[in-house]
């Protein structure tokens, strides 16, 4: 729903609101005699997720003397999710194909829900020159629920702003009769992040054991230990660019070099299982994006009927891991297993190396003189690499660039793209 006043020339006041919601039941049964399962049981999901999105606007736009326009507007924002799930588990059938509760021996319920709210103000200003000079200016300010602790304390309150700026310079200066549009752009912003709801407290879980006479219900420690002072995700980046089109629009480039931050991203890291938890909650460190965007659009072709179109993109993006928290030893794993379970591989967040560096302890042992080592199997009597066991560098996930290539040929109102 969009509700619009205008009170008077220039003033808007817009509100927007929003929900999406849905719910799902779910039903899964296992016959007498399924391995697991044989005396017949069932399990049913009722699934249930809403999603309300409120934002009030205010805006002013105005142009003065002809040459400067203006335009600022401030906003509230309201984002809330919750999400439930009533889960109940029946065990045990008396009468084998009846899925009903009264027919279960017994029946265990499990119930989840979360709910996370986030609250937002807003300001953007945007200022304009003879349509040759642009500024935009911005600032938000969040409160997320889900950066608050049991106690009410915690970094839930986070600032980002940004700077724009563009220049059109076929509208400032002379240009040769063949440049038909010329802008440089730069901009500067930053971004806060928060995470899942409930994830920064520890909490008791619930478990059940089932016994010869029934179940049993037991609480479980979390296995994660929590920090209490973390901080919401920061993203800092920056970029300068070049729209450059030439001879009628006929040959046109777009230039981009950016460079981007990103601290203090909530993850866990592993820890010695004898400290009693299996993992920490921490802001990992520093970790850095840069590289440049290139795409080239000509027309070789072009009459009353005919065009034929050119496309190229490149881009070349270099990702570092500047820094993590002090308590990793060597690396964060994000997925997989560098030395352990049937991967032996495992992509990792190592400082000096690339977000997804591929890391495995499979490589040939060597001796001092870089010989390759070979073990014996007598079942088989060959000889085979022996593995090293030390966990290596192996290779990244990361492309070294990207790039296409595209053409199109049109011909009246018919167009070919390849």
């Amino acid at each position: 729903i969009t509700l619009t006043y205008k009170p008077i020339e220039g003033l808007t006041i817009t509100n927007n609101a929003g929900t999406d919601f849905y719910t799902e039941g779910r039903r899964k049964v296992y016959a007498k005699g399924t391995v697991g399962a044989l005396n017949g049981k069932f399990q049913t999901w009722n699934l249930y997720k809403r999603i309300i999105n409120n934002d009030l606007m205010v805006s002013y736009e105005k142009t003065f003397a002809n040459d400067y326009h203006f335009k600022a507007m401030v906003g509230h924002n309201l984002y809330q999710e919750e999400w439930k799930n009533e889960n109940v588990q029946a065990q045990n059938l008396v009468v084998d194909g009846l899925y009903t509760y009264t027919n279960a021996k017994s029946t265990t319920p499990v119930n989840y829900y979360e709910k996370k709210r986030l609250v937002g103000l807003y300001g953007d200003i945007s200022l304009g020159y003879k349509d040759m000079l642009f500024v935009n200016v911005t600032g938000r300010n969040d409160w997320s629920s889900s950066l608050v602790y049991q106690n009410g304390m915690g970094t839930y309150s986070y600032f980002y702003p940004s700077v724009s700026g563009s220049w059109l310079l076929n509208e400032t200066f002379d240009l040769p009769h063949w440049i038909t549009f010329a802008k440089v752009r730069g901009s500067w912003a930053q971004v806060g992040n928060d995470t899942d709801p409930y994830y920064v407290n520890s909490v008791y879980g619930f478990e059940t054991k089932e016994m010869y006479d029934g179940n049993i219900y037991v609480n479980t420690l979390d296995k994660t230990m929590k920090s209490l002072k973390l901080k919401p995700e920061r993203k800092n980046a920056w970029e300068v660019g070049l729209d450059l089109r030439l001879f009628d629009s006929r040959l046109n480039f777009d230039f981009t070099y950016y460079k981007e931050n990103t601290r203090d991203q909530i993850m866990s890291i592993e820890v010695p299982a004898i400290s009693g938890v299996n993992t920490q909650l921490i802001n990992a460190g520093n970790i850095q994006n840069k590289g440049i965007e290139i795409a080239v659009n000509a027309t070789p072709y072009k009459n009353k009927d005919w065009q034929w179109d050119v496309a190229v993109t490149y881009t070349k993006n270099k990702n570092t891991i500047i820094s993590l928290h002090e308590n990793v030893a060597d690396y964060i794993a994000l997925s997989g297993y560098a030395n352990d379970y049937d991967y032996h591989i495992g992509s990792v967040a190592k400082v000096g190396g690339d977000y997804g560096l591929l890391m495995s302890d499979i490589l040939p042992a060597k001796n001092e003189k870089g010989e390759t080592l070979l073990e014996w199997d007598d079942s088989w009597r060959g000889a085979y690499e022996a593995r090293s066991g030390k966990v290596q560098e192996v290779g990244k996930m990361t492309p070294d660039f990207l790039g296409s290539l595209s053409t199109t040929l049109s011909w009246k109102n018919l167009s070919l793209h390849i």
